[in-house]
């Protein structure tokens, strides 16, 4: 057994200064006052496939083909970012936990048929696809991280922006997407994936109007734990959900954290 120091990390908080979110079940929300019309997350449209959010902001013919989730990606940062200040907002992080696995099968198909494999499945297969065309779009030469980390890839991708904005910068751009997984990891992934993508604006000090604040805890637990977890993305739907009310709870636990976040609203 591996045992670990009980040391709790010291509660941060963030502060959303805008928001935008897409997927099946929540339409598309272009701030955080359309968000806030959002009376609950239906799950009634999990499984459409046809449903693309309206990216009609991107010049025709600039990218070929690209997947819904980088289409999801690009339109929850886009719009995350007319909110607020462009020239105010430093570093992005952009974190899923799956990623471009249809692309990737598609790589792995042509690889074991002895097939040539497309430059565009190549090029769209890797994890932080949505982050580097979206960079393309904007002529973005901005640092940024992308983020896989299990179960608890947004806790994490908050941790990563609060040590951003404590090492200086005044704003950071955090894009959650994740879509449907294609039906041969379906027998490794027997948890439903709801196509959802979210773009939050966060900084280290309170909006000058209104806002939401998120209040994140993280405690280690004192020895790994044996976690026979979800492997869909249900907690990533909590953590918009307390976005999209202003406040309420949700917490994850991991083999190795427990994470606690509230949202409240400010301003």
């Amino acid at each position: 057994m591996h045992v670990y120091s009980r040391i709790d990390m010291t509660p941060f908080t963030l502060y959303i200064q805008s928001a935008a979110a897409c997927g099946p079940a929540v339409g598309e929300a272009e701030s955080l006052a359309d968000l806030r019309h959002i009376d609950t997350l239906s799950h009634h449209a999990i499984i459409d496939n046809d449903w693309i959010p309206d990216t009609s902001f991107i010049p025709k013919r600039t990218f070929r083909r690209i997947s819904r989730l980088s289409k999801m990606s690009i339109y929850a940062a886009h719009y995350a970012i007319k909110g607020f200040p462009c020239d105010h907002w430093g570093q992005s992080i952009f974190c899923s936990r799956y990623g471009e696995m249809q692309h990737t099968l598609n790589v792995l198909n042509s690889v074991y048929e002895a097939d040539l494999v497309s430059p565009m499945d190549f090029s769209y297969s890797v994890h932080n696809t949505g982050q580097g065309l979206f960079s393309i779009l904007n002529g973005d030469t901005r640092p940024s991280t992308v983020i896989s980390a299990r179960y608890d890839a947004i806790e994490q991708a908050l941790l990563k922006a609060y040590t951003q904005l404590k090492s200086g910068c005044e704003a950071v751009l955090l894009v959650y997407a994740e879509d449907h997984v294609p039906d041969a990891f379906h027998t490794l992934i027997r948890s439903a994936i709801e196509p959802l993508a979210f773009g939050l604006v966060v900084t280290a000090t309170p909006p000058k109007s209104s806002g939401i604040a998120l209040h994140i805890q993280c405690e280690p637990h004192a020895s790994v734990m044996s976690i026979t977890g979800d492997h869909g993305n249900a907690h990533a739907r909590d953590v918009l959900q307390i976005i999209t009310a202003g406040d309420g709870q949700c917490a994850v636990e991991t083999e190795r954290l427990q994470w606690t976040i509230n949202a409240e609203q400010v301003g």
